[in-house]
């Protein structure tokens, strides 16, 4: 049998852990929410100034962006296309060395000629006069071979200026694109960082505040 003393000991042990002024203290109320203000007319002329503005200036940014994209590509494409006129002056270079290499041969065989003919005159052997009718067919063809270098090396030098002026042109116009492109670029990137900067006073001075539909209204209306 439970020892009914006990029971009750227990129980009024319990009760005494509870705070002796708990049904005395008074429950504190929450505080009233504050009623939002709503903006005023010109605040939200200002906002919704602000958010046409920005979706204007969205609207260009991503105009400008499809056209600086097909630009880029159409200056990396001119780039390319240089290398090849690169190449070609590089061959006209080529072409001219080879040119002074046999014109160098040339002087030296010139030279030798000159060379030869002072001894002649100097020692006169008996076979002078058939000597002389030799060399001078030798100068002959040594005229004839300068001559046929002379005119080579005129289309060679005027065959390479072109080409360096052909390339140089189209090498300006081509870098002339470039700097252009990175000045508009530049600008777009400044106008992108700009369109940031609205969006974000949009949603923290406008987004989630309220209006008279009234106003919205009356400023649509140009008033």
């Amino acid at each position: 049998m439970k020892n009914p003393i006990a029971s009750s000991l227990l129980f009024a042990s319990l009760l005494v852990t509870l705070p002796s002024h708990a049904e005395n203290k008074k429950a504190t109320p929450a505080p009233a929410p504050k009623a939002e203000k709503k903006m005023t007319r010109e605040e939200l002329r200002a906002c919704m100034t602000l958010q046409a503005d920005a979706n204007a200036l969205h609207t260009d940014l991503e105009a400008r962006k499809a056209t600086l994209k097909t630009e880029k590509d159409q200056i990396a494409l001119e780039a390319e296309a240089l290398k090849p006129s690169k190449a070609a002056l590089d061959e006209h270079v080529t072409r001219l060395k080879d040119w002074q290499a046999r014109m160098k041969e040339m002087q030296a065989q010139i030279e030798s000629w000159n060379t030869r003919r002072a001894e002649l005159e100097e020692q006169k052997p008996r076979n002078l006069d058939r000597r002389r009718l030799e060399m001078s067919d030798e100068q002959k063809a040594l005229n004839k071979k300068q001559a046929a270098l002379v005119s080579e090396r005129d289309a060679l030098v005027k065959a390479y200026e072109d080409a360096v002026a052909a390339y140089n042109e189209r090498a300006q116009k081509q870098q002339a694109m470039a700097v252009d492109w990175n000045k508009r670029n530049d600008a777009a990137a400044n106008d992108a960082d700009r369109l940031f900067e609205m969006r974000q006073d949009y949603a923290a001075d406008c987004a989630k505040r309220k209006y008279n539909e009234e106003d919205e209204i009356a400023i649509k209306r140009g008033k």
